[in-house]
This record gives C-alpha cells, structure tokens and sequence, in this order.
C-alpha cells in the first residue's frame, strides 16, 4: 500500500537515513522507471515510435535480402533512406531535405552535414539501380513502380514468416503454461504470443543499444537482461493488454518469463530465424546512433583484439564434435572469429578444468547409474547423441597419455587457441586488492559438489584480472577495448560493484558473453565471407 503524501513530507524523509535512502531509491526506480520507460518507448531520439517500427521493417527485409559484400554504411543509410520513401509514388514525392531530415534523426550526435551527404550518395546509388525516381525541377523523391512491387512480394513472405513465428511462439507459451500448470484452455494464447513477440524485440533493442554505447563509449558495464522485468514493464504500460489477457497481473509476468526463457534457450526454428534477423537489425540500428560510418567501426573492432576463452565456451565445442556442422554454434564462433582476426587464447587453468571435465565424463560412462550427481556436460550430450556408442572411443580421439598436452594440441591445430600465462598480467594489480576481489567472488561463485572452489576461484581471477592487465598497453579508442573475457558464467556480474563499494577500483568490465561476441562476428568483415546459412549458424547455445 502507498500512503499519499505531498511532496515535502516526502523529501524531507527520503534520506533520513540508510534505510529510507535505500528505500526511496527503489521506489524512484520502479515508478519513475517504468514512467521513462513509456516515455522512451514512444520516441528514440528525433523517430517516433512507428517511424522506428518502419525503419526496423525495412532493415529487417534489407539484412535478408542485402549483398553480404556491400559496406554497411551504405546498406544501413539506403534502408533508412527507403523507410523514408515508404508510402511514396509518382503522386506523393518527398523532398530530399525531408528525407535527409528524417534520416538524421537516427543519427542524433552526427554531424548533420555528413548526414546529408550520405543521404544523397545513397539517392543517387538507389536511382542509378532503378529503385527510386527522382523529379529533378523539385528534388522530390518516390519509389520506383518495380522497387514497390518488390517490397510488396517481401512484405508477403515476411507476413508469411511472422504466422508461422507466431505459431512457434504459441507452442513456446503452452510449453509454459505446462510447466507453471496453468490451464491453457484458459488462456488467450494468441495474445499471449504477440506480446512474447513484443518481449523479445525489447530484449533485442536493450542488447544492441548496450553493446553499441559500450563500444562508443569504451564503457562495457553492459546490464543483464532481466525478463521479469521486461514482461512487468512491457504490460504496466499497456493496460488495454493486460487486461485482455485476462489473468492475474502476477501470473502474466510469471507466464511470459517462463516463456520468453524457454524461446531464447531452445528456440523453434522459425523463432530462430526470427531472434536473428531481429538482433542484427536492432544492432545496427544501435550503431548507427553512435557512429555514422559503420563499417569502419565493425571493421576496426575486428582489425585487432585478443579473446581469452572461459571453460564454459570451449568445454561445449567438445560435446558439439559428433554434430552436423550447422549445428556446432560454439565451433563455429570461434572459427569464425579466429577467420575475422581475432587472437584467441585461454589460460593453462582452463585447460586443466577442460582435462578434469573429460576425466570424469568417461569415469560417469563407466560407473553408469552408479554414479552420484549431475552427469559432466560432454557425457551427457554425447550419451543423447549415441546412446548405443563407446564414449571411450570418443575420449581417446582427444585424449592420450598426457590430456593437458593433448587438449593444447587438439585446441591450436582446430581453433587456433594459443595456451598463454596471465600471471604477470594479474601481478600489474596489487596483491591485497586482488585477494579482496577473489574472496568477494568466492561469496557468489556456485560450483558443483566436490569441486575445488580455490582452484576454480584462481583460474577465474587470473583470466578476470589478467584481461585487465592486458588492457594496460591499451591505448583509449572509442572502438572499445581491445582484449576481453568471454565466458557464459554469471559469478562475475557483480564483482566490480562490489569492489568499488570496499574503493577497490576495477578500470573497466572486461568480460563479454559469446552472444554478444556473434551478433558483432554476423556484421563484422568475415560477413562478406559467410553464406545466409553460415551467417544464420553463427550463434552460441
């Protein structure tokens, strides 16, 4: 309950003390929050809300559709161009002053002038290819007759493609519904799997936005997607829906998250489809609001940079060996990034977790239903796969007499992964201020029984602290930083927080998920490289 209060009473106790601060701020975050949240939702910078859904039309059909080899600054400024066109023909023209001005407007902190004169290159490009027509008396543009009639046949698939989404996504919210055991007679599923559709272009625009400011800004504290949040948001603000669903507020959100997890962890194919081309449009539009030449961006991303890879992501590339190669996403990513240019390293502590790991893989395939826990990630897979196979057999094609020597040689010769010391990178940080750092991890690190905490804790502070170190040498460049840490465990999220609240400063967040790492791999040089098929493998489980 809320007692209304005038505005002095609350101000002169909002910060009466820890308590009350503490307390005042979350409330500010939840009602303020959701009120900008609205607000931001109806506008981005000079767009509104439907001129952006036009645009990300348009760039959806444009990525499909798009030569690979093309840069990505004229791809991304012809489509926004072309969104601006939309609804024109002989009898309803723009003027090229209006299209530039629209167009600017995704461009907010661009030079304006620049601005325009891409606008017109791209004019110029789009009437030479018989796209556009131009009336040269008032410098008015439309869609050429054959360019609508090709953005009608797209549009039709793209209806097309979004029943059959819509269909996945239904099976999504009844796969839900199942687990939470709601009855799923009485839900309107079809509702229910619109807004899901809604939720995910949420979390779409919130990765590509918060990876495109990091890299701007060389500020990589990228916030974590919560869906709970993201479901709460969505319908507070859309009290027509909420209402329509027809269930409790609380169950809506519940409902939606469950759903929203189960679509972006195990995804239907058309869904699939769909998350990609949605998380590749948002990430360049996100780019384009920071930089006006985009591929010079990407391509100096991907000119340089050294990845240091966690256990988490190439533990899998091991349980993925007996797949189809359309189906070995780990295996894929950091081909495709080492194909890029970038230097991809790990840590002799990684190798050994990965030998300890294979170890008890084949000691789980001996013991059978005599052995006590979870089954080791590689057995497990590799058991769905071949259930009547020798996991032997699969062992020793990787491991002999020595498996760390081994590992290191299967690793460097498959994915050019080079074994490298980060120790003298960690010992660039005071010792006491790295200990700190390591006992507050401690607290959040979760491990499976039996496993040794302290070793688990070093091998994750030295890549942590090492990326850091390596970033030293680094000179400041608003195409980011230049080494990373890329790992899909979690224990890390709070770790600098929490060291700045004992004034232990980390310089920066040197930690990137492999999600992130794909969608900029998909827009990067080696884009050009790729067929849509490899484009649309390249993803991380």
């Amino acid at each position: 309950m809320l007692s209304i209060r005038d505005r002095d009473w609350w101000v002169a106790r909002s910060a009466r003390d820890s308590l009350t601060r503490h307390a005042s701020d979350a409330l500010k975050e939840r009602v303020l929050g959701r009120i900008i949240s609205c607000a931001a939702s109806e506008t981005s910078g000079d767009l509104s809300r439907g001129e952006v859904e036009t645009a990300l039309f348009f760039l959806e059909l444009h990525v499909r559709d798009a030569n690979q080899k093309r840069s990505l600054t004229n791809l991304t400024i012809e489509w926004l161009v072309l969104s601006a066109l939309s609804g024109t023909d002989a009898d309803r023209r723009r003027a090229r002053a209006d299209i530039a001005a629209e167009v600017a407007g995704a461009f907010p902190t661009q030079d304006r002038q620049r601005v325009e004169g891409l606008v017109s290159a791209a004019l110029r490009r789009l009437k030479n290819a018989w796209r556009v027509t131009v009336s040269v008396g008032e410098d008015s543009y439309a869609l050429h007759f054959s360019e609508r009639q090709r953005l009608a046949q797209l549009a039709a698939k793209h209806a097309t493609d979004r029943e059959m989404l819509l269909s996945d996504l239904r099976a999504h919210v009844g796969e839900a519904a199942e687990a939470l055991e709601y009855p799923e007679d009485q839900l309107n599923k079809e509702l229910l799997a619109t807004t899901l559709m809604r939720m995910l272009a949420e979390v779409a625009a919130e990765y590509g936005n918060s990876f495109a400011v990091a890299v701007s800004t060389s500020s990589v504290d990228l916030p974590r997607i919560n869906l709970y949040d993201t479901a709460e948001r969505l319908l507070i603000n859309d009290a027509r829906t909420l209402s329509l669903l027809g269930i409790k507020q609380l169950d809506s959100f519940n409902l939606l998250t469950e759903a929203a997890s189960r679509t972006l962890l195990n995804p239907a194919a058309h869904v699939n489809a769909y998350l990609h081309d949605l998380a590749e449009a948002y990430t360049l539009r996100a780019f384009m609001r920071e930089t006006a030449d985009v591929q010079d961006v990407v391509d100096k991303l991907f000119s340089r940079g050294t990845l240091v890879l966690d256990t988490s992501v190439i533990l899998p590339v091991f349980a993925e060996m007996q797949l189809p190669e359309s189906q070995q996403g780990f295996t894929n990513l950091l081909r495709t990034a080492a194909h890029a240019g970038m230097d991809l390293r790990c840590t002799s502590g990684v190798v050994n977790e990965i030998a300890t790991h294979l170890e008890n893989s084949l000691l789980a395939s001996k013991l059978g239903p005599r052995w006590q826990g979870a089954l080791p990630m590689v057995y497990d897979r590799w058991r769905i796969a071949h259930a009547n196979g020798s996991f032997q057999s699969f062992y020793d094609d990787f491991i002999g007499q020595e498996p760390e020597s081994d590992i290191e040689d299967f690793l460097g010769h498959s994915l050019a992964i080079e074994v490298c010391d980060l120790e003298a990178e960690v010992g660039k940080f005071d010792s006491a201020a790295v200990a700190r750092v390591t006992e507050l991890w401690r607290r959040r690190k979760r491990v499976k029984p039996n496993a040794d905490l302290d070793l688990l804790l070093r091998h994750d502070v030295e890549m942590y602290m090492g990326v850091l170190g390596l970033r030293h040498a680094e000179q400041t460049s608003v195409y980011g930083h230049e080494a990373w840490w890329v790992t899909l465990d979690t224990s890390w999220s709070r770790v600098r927080e929490l060291a700045a609240s004992e004034s232990i400063r980390l310089p920066s967040e040197p930690v990137m998920h492999p999600n992130f790492l794909s969608r900029l791999l998909a827009l990067g040089p080696s884009r050009r490289k790729l067929t849509t098929e490899e484009r649309g493998s390249l993803r991380s489980s």
